[in-house]
């Protein structure tokens, strides 16, 4: 067992010595920027004060307010609900179909306002389903090729988190568990499997993808309350950075060559 325990040590200082940590630069850029794109910064027109009674109910529908999105060229989905925001004077708009919109009494009127994009978080999902689908086909056809156990891993890996964006019963925590025990398959073969793993391709993508899906659960488990406007970026930025990961992760088949191939 304590050989075991340094083997799975010595791999991962190994592995952590030479990752370029500059790369942790990019997910962080994106981040600042998805928090700036997704503040409600974008005046779109004032509502009836009147309507700030029917704004406590959970989902909208009041004839008045859908008009005024439609004239705006902004027509209301059936699942769009408001809420009171926990933070700050105001409420929350959450079309399924467009994103948020922010409300706040300003002037004797209800000031509406949208964010730079408005993208909505099951396209995000969407994108990510095809996106992980097209290099997981890609990664298993190597694997039937070549049959080397480094890419049977790389296909679990990739997999995993294919699963849980299918939204699998139970990948949900499922997919912690499952990825926890292949980086200790992969820490235990990093040896066995130096032709891959110690490719300077495969270690700094390895680590932006994981780095990168940290990032984005640290916002899903709202840990940024402090930035003001945290509760329009939380959900749709957790998602971006969550496909930000798949791109990382999914560059892996595509880029990522024997040490041998790539030194000749």
């Amino acid at each position: 067992m304590k050989e075991q325990l340094h083997t799975l040590k010595n791999a991962a200082l190994s592995m952590a010595k030479e990752v370029n940590y500059w790369w942790i630069l990019l997910p962080l850029a994106n981040f600042v920027v998805l928090i700036f794109l997704a503040s409600p910064s974008i005046p779109i027109g004032t509502l009836d004060i009147k309507l700030k009674k029917v704004l406590n109910e959970q989902q909208v529908t009041n004839p008045e307010i859908k008009e005024f999105f439609a004239q705006k060229g902004l027509p209301l989905s059936e699942f769009t609900y408001v809420k009171p925001l926990k933070r700050s004077p105001g409420w929350s708009m959450h079309d399924h179909s467009r994103g948020k919109y922010s409300i706040k009494e300003e002037n004797g009127a209800l000031q509406v306002s949208r964010s730079q994009y408005q993208i909505s978080k099951p396209q995000i999902e969407d994108a990510s389903i095809v996106l992980l689908g097209i290099f997981f086909a890609i990664i298993l056809a190597r694997c039937l090729q070549l049959r080397h156990h480094f890419l049977i891993w790389l296909t679990l890996f990739v997999g995993t988190f294919l699963c849980r964006e299918i939204h699998f019963a139970g990948t949900s925590k499922g997919v912690y568990i499952a990825a926890i025990v292949l980086l200790l398959v992969l820490l235990k073969n990093y040896e066995a499997w130096q032709e891959y793993t110690k490719t300077p391709m495969f270690r700094n993508l390895l680590f932006l993808s994981l780095f990168t899906y940290v990032l984005s659960q640290t916002v899903a488990r709202r840990a940024w309350k402090i930035i003001p406007g945290e509760e329009f970026f939380a959900s749709a930025t957790e998602e971006y950075l969550e496909f930000l990961g798949h791109c990382f992760l999914s560059m892996i088949p595509v880029f990522v060559r024997k040490k041998k191939e790539e030194e000749g």
